[in-house]
This record gives structure tokens, C-alpha cells and sequence, in this order.
């Protein structure tokens, strides 16, 4: 998955995405379109800055924006092999899976899957069912095509030999299925019963304190694809709420939570940096240090972070030449575990992508210093 601020959307709109930013940055416009993937749309256009829109959200992106999502989308897009090929058939390789999007369907196909359908292809017999497609899946071969219906939905897509061949060529790349593992996730806060997210928990520190001392806040919404909190004026002085929950409180119980609030970012050696709309939230854990920036939510190990006096002195050498944390050994496969990463050094960022999420984030200078402190 791709995100974008508030926007989460297919790893299959990435070739789209990189045009537009590029075009944008390269050009201080882009050109309005709307595209479909997966049966969801994606909207693009030009207000003075980027503005796209999917599934009822919207965000607008200036030159600071574009250019970080530029750079995590386009890490993606080389790290999955994203390619666009005719027809907007999308294809990607996920692990062990095949993400093969067109403009009606996703469809996600294991290796025997795949196997299966270049065998049908072969055969070039009409329908089939062959040993290793899902049962939800029909195909139909002939005159140099491969029609791909899915049950589920009646959707369909017609491939030519051109897909085919990229299908042939990306299935000796796909890995063996591993055992699923749980993965680690950041901390959160609760707030009788609301559930605060590090993304947002300074931020409602600082608007919680200015509440108690002066009886005035600035109300603020923070919505990231995963999760929503917002703060208002309210009877009981001020109200917070996640979507879910909602809470009111007063000035004496807002200097409480402040309070708490303040202790456990503090427990956590939480700090955040803003750059334009990009604000990167940092907190230790017990395997390392998260990184996180709306969505994006990566563990970084220790090993990566601990590195010669020399090195934190120029933090873009952080990483390079690391690409993964191992697995702690002795430790169970279906355990939670510290995930590798891959690591990218671009014009003015080191990339940082977890290959089990798709999660990215993009660091500048100071916010590589700011990771190892």
C-alpha cells in the first residue's frame, strides 16, 4: 500500500503517483486526470499545489510534499517492480505473491497460482481449472490470450502475450510463502477510552496544556489512513474524540492528561520534526527506534542506529550498505519480530522500507540525527 497524508491507496497507482509528482516538481503544474485501479478511483489535478483524491479523502501536496512522496512512492515502485504495461494492466511482485491490478480488479496470486496460469496459457484450450488456481478464479485460453474472470465480483481482465511474458519473467522471481509472523506495532495512549496515536500524541499534549493554562485552544484533526483524532471546543471545555470515542474535559483534567501524556512521550524519548506537511514522530522501543510520518511506520534496530562516532557525525552514512536487520535467534517463527529494511540514499533523503508492510518512510540530515540521539 501507498500513503499520502490521510490517503491510503494500491501499490498498483504508483507508477501514477511518480508521474504526477515528477511532473509537478519538474513543471509547478500537473496535468488533471482521473484513474482507476482495482475498481477505485484516483483523482489528479492542479490547485496551486498537487491535489489528489481517493475514496472520499483529499490532500494537497506543495513542492516539500511531492518531493518526499516522490521519493517513497518511486523506492516502491523499484523495490516491487511496479510496471505499467498496456490496457493499465499493473503488475508487482510482493513477496511471495503477484499483484496483477487492472482498472476493474486487484487480484493477488501466489506462486502456484501463477504457475497455473502460465500452464493454462501453454495448453491454449478454452476454460479451465487447472490444479493450483483459486476456486474463485476461471480461466479461458485461445488465440494468443488469456481472459481472467473473477468470481467473486464478475470482473474480469483479457491478457495478451505481452503480459504473459512479463508474468513468465516475474515468476522466478516470487519468494517461497513464509509463516505469517506477527508484526510489531508502535505504542499508543489511551485517554478514557480514546485511543491516541504517537503521530498525534505531542500535539494533543500541547493543546491540552494551552487549555488549562489559558481556557483557549487551537482545535486541530489529525487523520492518517489508519487512524483519526481531533480536538475541539466542547461544553465540558474541550472534546476529543477518535472516530470511535469521544471524551470531554475539563481545564483541571486537561493539565492532568497533559501531565500523563508529557510522561509516557517522555518514558518513550519521543520527539517529532516538521518539514511542510511531513511531521516525523520518533520513540524508542525495546528493539530499536520507530520512525513514523503519517501512516508510514518503520522500526529501525539498533543495529542500524549504532554505528562508529565518525558515522553519526554525517548521518546520511547510516545505513548504507545495510540492507536488513536478522531475526533474533531462538525466537518463534509466529512471534512478533523486527522486520528487515531496505535501505536507499536519493538526493537529500535515506529511504527506509519495510519490505513485509510497504511502509516508507524519508529522512533528511536532521532527522537522521534526530533518530540517533
Amino acid at each position: 500500500m501507498i500513503n499520502l497524508l490521510s490517503i491510503r491507496c494500491s501499490l498498483a497507482f504508483a507508477p501514477y503517483v511518480e508521474e504526477s509528482t515528477s511532473e509537478f516538481l519538474n513543471d509547478g503544474v500537473v496535468t488533471s486526470r482521473v484513474v482507476r485501479q482495482g475498481s477505485n478511483g484516483l483523482i489528479v489535478r492542479s490547485e496551486g499545489d498537487i491535489v489528489l483524491r481517493h475514496q472520499n479523502r483529499q490532500v494537497q501536496l506543495g513542492r516539500a510534499e511531492a518531493r518526499h512522496y516522490s521519493a517513497t512512492v518511486g523506492f516502491r515502485h523499484e523495490f516491487y517492480q511496479v510496471a505499467r504495461m498496456e490496457d493499465e494492466v499493473v503488475m508487482a511482485n510482493v513477496g511471495g505473491e503477484l499483484l496483477l491490478s487492472h482498472p476493474q480488479s486487484d487480484l493477488w496470486l501466489t506462486q502456484r497460482a501463477v504457475a497455473a496460469l502460465l500452464q493454462t496459457f501453454s495448453a491454449g484450450s478454452g476454460l479451465t481449472s487447472a490444479s493450483g488456481l483459486p476456486e474463485w478464479l476461471t480461466v479461458s485460453a485461445g488465440g494468443g490470450r488469456l481472459l481472467i474472470s473473477d468470481q467473486r465480483n464478475g470482473r474480469w481482465v483479457l491478457l495478451g502475450e505481452d503480459h504473459i511474458r512479463e508474468i513468465e519473467r516475474r515468476l522466478a522471481l516470487l519468494e517461497f510463502p513464509r509463516e505469517a509472523s506477527a508484526l510489531l506495532q508502535p505504542p499508543t495512549f489511551s485517554l478514557k477510552g480514546v485511543t491516541v496515536h504517537l503521530q498525534s500524541a505531542l500535539t494533543l499534549a500541547e493543546t491540552l496544556e494551552e487549555f488549562a493554562e489559558t481556557g483557549r485552544f487551537q482545535s486541530f484533526a489529525d487523520r492518517a489512513p489508519a487512524f483519526f483524532l481531533s480536538a475541539r471546543e466542547a461544553t465540558e471545555g474541550i472534546e476529543i474524540t477518535d472516530e470511535t470515542s469521544r471524551v470531554g474535559l475539563s481545564a483541571k483534567e486537561a493539565r492532568k492528561w497533559a501531565e500523563i501524556i508529557r510522561g509516557e512521550l517522555a518514558r518513550l524519548n519521543s520527539s517529532c520534526m516538521t518539514r511542510g506537511k511531513i511531521r516525523t514522530v520518533f520513540a524508542d522501543a525495546e528493539e530499536g527506534r520507530w520512525v513514523l510520518q503519517w501512516g508510514d511506520e518503520v522500526l529501525v534496530s539498533d543495529t542500524l542506529i549504532s554505528q562508529p562516532a565518525r558515522e553519526r557525525r554525517h548521518p546520511y552514512l547510516l545505513g548504507l550498505g545495510l540492507s536488513a536487520s536478522e531475526k533474533p535467534a531462538g525466537k518463534d517463527a509466529c512471534a512478533p519480530r523486527l522486520e528487515s529494511l531496505e535501505v536507499k540514499r536519493i538526493e537529500g533523503f535515506l529511504l527506509l522500507l519495510s519490505p513485509a508492510t510497504s511502509a516508507c518512510v524519508a529522512l533528511d540530515m536532521n532527522e537522521l540525527a534526530r533518530l540517533s540521539e
